[in-house]
């Protein structure tokens, strides 16, 4: 005898196959989000004074609590995005050349929370050097009157009364 099976049992097994396969999936999943530690993101804008946005900073963050730090650059729009955080207590600090540093402390990040850090760089002054040195002035503006130091040689060489001083000597 031949068996045979109708449109009935082959729908009824089929939906059974998907029904178990659907729900291995759901238990596998919630295993999976089980096991995942909470997490919470860090962004923000770092601007100049005149609200222009910064590319190119170099933002640091770190969790004070561990330690363990995180360095992004900032993009073309001024943005950074530090996302999956541990919860825990930050610091921020941002650099730029031509900026001064900033620092953003005391930051606490909590389990799914999103913090946004919005950072205001200040332009850095330009620092100059000048040494000034005190020497003696070549002239004397105390004095009016000509002096010249006069040396031996010049002395020997002066022409003397009653000789002729066309004449060199010896």
């Amino acid at each position: 005898m031949k068996d045979t099976f109708s449109k009935r049992d082959w729908f009824l097994r089929f939906s059974a196959l998907g029904l178990l396969s659907l729900s291995l999936l759901l238990m596998a999943s919630a295993t999976l989000f089980g096991q995942t530690t909470g997490s919470g993101t860090i962004n923000g804008t770092v601007r100049d004074p005149a609200q222009a946005a910064i590319p190119g900073a170099n933002v640091t963050i770190q969790n004070v609590d561990t330690g363990i730090g995180r360095a992004i650059v900032t993009n073309e729009a001024g943005l950074y995005s530090a996302p999956f955080l541990q919860p825990g207590h930050y610091e921020i600090t941002v650099s730029k050349a031509g900026f001064t540093n900033l620092s953003r402390k005391d930051l606490t990040l909590q389990v799914g929370q999103t913090l946004t850090i919005d950072l205001q760089l200040t332009v850095q002054g330009r620092e100059e050097q000048v040494t000034v040195t005190s020497e003696a002035p070549l002239v004397d503006t105390q004095k009016s009157e000509q002096s010249q130091v006069v040396s031996e040689n010049l002395v020997s060489n002066l022409p003397i009364a009653g000789r002729r001083w066309t004449v060199s000597c010896c």
